[in-house]
């Protein structure tokens, strides 16, 4: 379902799904609590395997990505596929949907911020 990859600065979870479903959602914010101290880890999170995603799913990444905000930390989203963009791209959430389009993009993006953080203290 998940699996995680733990990075010095951040961690990378990995979906290995194809259906964004309202259960996924769910499992999927049990597995940051757990793994990523309670959204205390800044995170990219890979969506290349998805296939199938409604609006209610992009909503729910948008809260997911807000609740590492709040905790400041960073999540990035990367890998979601052209089709599903296209999908996507007339809602007005898109503009708050934190997607990459590559891995390295996500890290850089990541690193970005927690070098941003560090300078800001």
């Amino acid at each position: 379902m998940f699996s995680i990859d733990v990075k010095e600065k951040f961690s990378e979870i990995h979906i290995h799904e194809d259906n964004l479903s309202e259960l996924l959602m769910q499992n999927l914010q049990t597995y940051i609590k757990n793994q990523c101290q309670n959204f205390n880890r800044d995170v990219c999170i890979n969506l290349e395997h998805i296939k199938v995603m409604s609006l209610e799913g992009l909503k729910d990444l948008i809260v997911l990505q807000e609740q590492f905000k709040s905790a400041q930390k960073s999540c990035y989203f990367y890998g979601l596929k052209n089709s599903l963009k296209e999908n996507f791209e007339n809602q007005d959430l898109w503009t708050e949907f934190q997607h990459v389009n590559t891995d390295s993009e996500a890290w850089d993006m990541v690193q970005f911020e927690i070098l941003e953080r560090e300078l800001l203290l």
